[in-house]
């Protein structure tokens, strides 16, 4: 509904960004952002396909991946507690998008079965203006959106693969007082998520610390609500890189590869941030000698009778 006091209606993508702010996630669900089926039905056939390919070569060199010691022996392809595999799916890129070349398996067929980048990269357009709208240098300022792609991979969990540990995947950079997300993760999941196929479990509100008083263990978390969002395929669902959050049990008889995009905001963003927080400190600090100062100066009046 549009506001009747004149002012301008929030866009879609500020909406998102608040709420990712508060929550921790925020789901994309409007038909806009979400990737259309015979893009996800592609996808998903070439993962697949590169799963399939990492999988035999394996068998082939008789590495047994339910070992714990053999979990990350085929490059770009680590096998995480639960049971569900991490594919690394393109090259890493720094700040200036000079792409680190990726890990080679040292195989012919699984150069072939490689998934194409530049088609994985084109799924940015669904969900960019969203995460420029978080990588604003606060919530709610017209700060600049400075931030980059690291990288690309996909999560499959297989029928069986068992709930994931709770987990945050960064830390806070910042232990004296909240601020905006600094990375971030945009999960596009490559079916339909039910119960049975199960999907990621997120702690509600799970990225505010309270400026240091709460610890640094899931128990401290446990108690916030858990949220999982069971959506259609190509749903994207962006969460802040502090969150709680695991992955849960396949009960279902299908594969559930889960897409996942990383940005990072840009480092010079970063030292500004530090920069800030260093003035401001300093602005604190000396109004409080100041008034020190002052106390000192008072003569205390005493009534003599």
């Amino acid at each position: 509904m549009a506001p009747t006091d004149g002012t301008e209606a929030p866009c879609p993508e500020d909406e998102h960004a608040a709420l990712f702010h508060d929550d921790g996630f925020v789901t994309l669900d409007d038909a806009g952002f979400r990737v259309p089926a015979d893009e996800v039905a592609a996808l998903r056939s070439a993962i697949l396909r590169r799963y399939d390919a990492l999988l035999r070569h394996a068998e082939e060199r008789g590495v047994d991946l339910s070992k714990p010691e053999n979990a990350e022996t085929i490059a770009g392809f680590y096998v995480r507690r639960g049971g569900r595999v991490d594919m690394q799916l393109s090259p890493c890129w720094g700040a200036d998008g000079k792409a680190v070349e990726m890990p080679r398996a040292g195989h012919v067929a699984l150069e072939a079965a490689a998934v194409d980048v530049e088609q994985l990269r084109r799924l940015e357009r669904h969900w960019r203006d969203v995460v420029a709208a978080i990588f604003k240098r606060t919530p709610d300022d017209g700060g600049r959106a400075e931030f980059f792609l690291e990288y690309i991979g996909c999560v499959v969990a297989r029928p069986g693969d068992e709930d994931q540990n709770w987990h945050l995947d960064g830390v806070h950079r910042n232990l004296r007082r909240h601020e905006p997300a600094d990375r971030l993760n945009v999960f596009v999941p490559l079916v339909d998520l039910s119960e049975d196929v199960g999907g990621t479990e997120m702690k509600k509100a799970s990225q505010f610390h309270d400026d240091g008083r709460r610890g640094a263990a899931f128990a401290d978390y446990a108690h916030l609500e858990s949220v999982t969002p069971l959506v259609q395929a190509g749903t994207p669902v962006i969460m802040d890189y502090r969150v709680w959050h695991r992955g849960l049990a396949n009960r279902s008889e299908t594969l559930r590869p889960l897409l996942y995009f990383k940005y990072s905001r840009h480092a010079a963003s970063l030292k500004r941030s530090a920069a800030d927080e260093s003035e401001a400190e300093a602005e604190a600090d000396a109004e409080e000698k100041k008034e020190k100062k002052k106390k000192k100066k008072r003569v205390a009046l005493v009534q003599v009778s």
